[in-house]
């Protein structure tokens, strides 16, 4: 948490217009696993799921013949977001694994972290945010700051990486884009001149 806390303060300081969001990803992958045993659609679905594709989730799903109820669970996760206290419960809601309760556990301890740090970016929940990479098995989170249409910054819990390098270890970070933050820079002193 400590980690998560570190990107937030520095979200902060690259710009007062910076949020972050959090997620972790073994709600999602909870979701997927309980929705169906077939690898290919759950990656098919998560893949719909990280766009926010509504329309997609919901064909592949019924093509697939998903039930009714784990339809609509797949398409309400697509849109649990905003602060703390709403998201948790609108993932309670469809909260239909153990998995997903060890994910939502977990985000209330970080949470409980975040509220009590200081200089911190704004922060907002995005249940549908799991990790672009399948090493990821945890927290995860995003940057971005007001006029730059890209995230600046992207992190999260990636002890299933070190696995795989045959390290027994955990490993939580994130990465700041100064590439993409340089774009911001030169465009706010381009409108000074």
């Amino acid at each position: 948490s400590d980690v998560v806390v570190l990107a937030a303060q520095s979200m902060r300081l690259v710009s007062q217009e910076s949020i972050l969001e959090i997620s972790h990803c073994c709600f999602i992958r909870g979701l997927l696993n309980a929705v169906t045993d077939d690898k290919r659609l759950r990656l098919a679905l998560s893949k719909l799921i990280a766009e926010k594709n509504v329309h997609g989730v919901a064909e592949l799903a019924k093509q697939a013949e998903i039930d009714e109820d784990k339809i609509n669970a797949l398409l309400k996760a697509i849109n649990i977001c905003g602060d703390y206290e709403s998201v948790i419960t609108k993932a309670k809601s469809i909260c239909i694994s153990d998995e997903m309760q060890e994910a939502l556990d977990e985000l209330e301890m970080l949470n409980s972290v975040l509220q009590k740090s200081a200089g911190l970016c704004d922060i907002r929940f995005d249940m549908s945010l799991h990790g672009e990479e399948d090493y990821y098995n945890g927290i995860v989170f995003c940057g971005y700051v007001k006029g730059l249409p890209f995230r600046v910054l992207s992190g999260g819990r990636y002890d299933a990486l070190l696995k795989r390098l045959g390290k027994e270890c955990g490993a939580l970070g994130f990465a700041l884009y100064l590439d993409e933050l340089q774009l911001m820079f030169e465009n706010e002193a381009a409108k000074g001149e």
